[in-house]
């Protein structure tokens, strides 16, 4: 979780500064994956629609110790969750969502029963949906 607060924090100094050292990022990354022995990472920094620092580190695979690089291709998993609540949790504050507010109201086209679930259901795992992987089997990677 720091990797992310620190990451903000370099986006949010790029907005201020035109050159940004990421030596402080670097030291964090590597830190961060030794006390959680990640064999692996890779940060990107985006500003509007470049990418103003792309790096790794690491290895993508234990067994063959093949290096992890910025062109490696990673499953994404469930840290798309945070994008997506700070969106939602953005348009609640903004007044254009309510949380409470059944989905359907917000998205066409939806199952009935999911149309009535709300999004605090949803961002809080309380809606009783079952996460199914697309053959049916329970999916072990979320």
């Amino acid at each position: 979780m720091r990797l992310w607060l620190v990451m903000l924090g370099v986006s949010l100094l790029r907005a201020q500064q035109q050159a940004v050292d990421y030596s402080r990022l670097e030291q964090t990354a590597h830190a961060e994956l030794r006390q959680t022995q990640t064999p692996g990472a890779a940060v990107a920094v985006v500003e509007g629609d470049r990418v103003t620092y792309l790096k790794a580190w690491g290895v993508a695979n234990i067994e063959t110790q093949a290096p992890l690089t910025p062109d490696t291709l990673l499953h994404v998993g469930s840290s798309t969750k945070v994008f997506t609540a700070a969106a939602v949790l953005s348009l609640a504050e903004e007044g254009r969502l309510k949380l409470d507010a059944p989905i359907g109201k917000y998205a066409a086209g939806l199952h009935p029963k999911v149309a009535a679930l709300s999004a605090h259901q949803l961002l809080s795992h309380t809606a009783g949906l079952r996460d199914e992987a697309p053959d049916g089997t329970r999916d072990r990677h979320d």
